[in-house]
């Protein structure tokens, strides 16, 4: 076969915005998250998505997904080449149904698995989970 008649090689289907807007206010104004509904499967995504990762749909609107979630699990990072330690990740189960990989703004000796957590938002469009009863941010 010659080279003008190989076909194409594919092309990767973007499955994510270049900077998907990540979040949002409430009509309380308290901040949330904003993700992905699959309009064929029902399937839920965090950050919005043009592909559905389940039925590989492509008809996905942008929904809330809320604010306050409880801590599925953490740790604490004490060696990093990127940012400043120590600093703690954890993940995050929303009540809406996605589990999502967040920075986690507490003492880590103040933090358990189930712990209710609420979003924080900074000014520069930053945003981290924080225990509940913490309102207004640490940043």
């Amino acid at each position: 076969m010659s080279a003008a008649t190989q076909p194409a090689p594919p092309v990767p289907v973007p499955d994510l915005g270049a900077e998907p807007e990540l979040s949002a206010t409430d009509p309380d104004g308290r901040p949330v998250l904003l993700g992905s509904r699959c309009r064929d499967c029902g399937e839920l995504a965090f950050p919005e998505r043009f592909v559905c990762a389940r039925c590989t749909g492509d008809q996905l609107e942008v929904v809330p997904l809320g604010g306050e979630g409880s801590l599925y699990s953490y740790t604490t990072i004490h060696v990093s080449s990127s940012r400043s330690t120590p600093y703690t990740l954890g993940y995050v189960d929303l009540p809406a149904g996605p589990r999502l990989l967040a920075t986690i703004e507490a003492a880590p000796d103040a933090l358990r698995t189930d712990l209710p957590v609420s979003l924080g938002v900074g000014d520069d469009g930053q945003w981290w989970f924080q225990p509940a009863a913490q309102e207004g941010g640490s940043r």
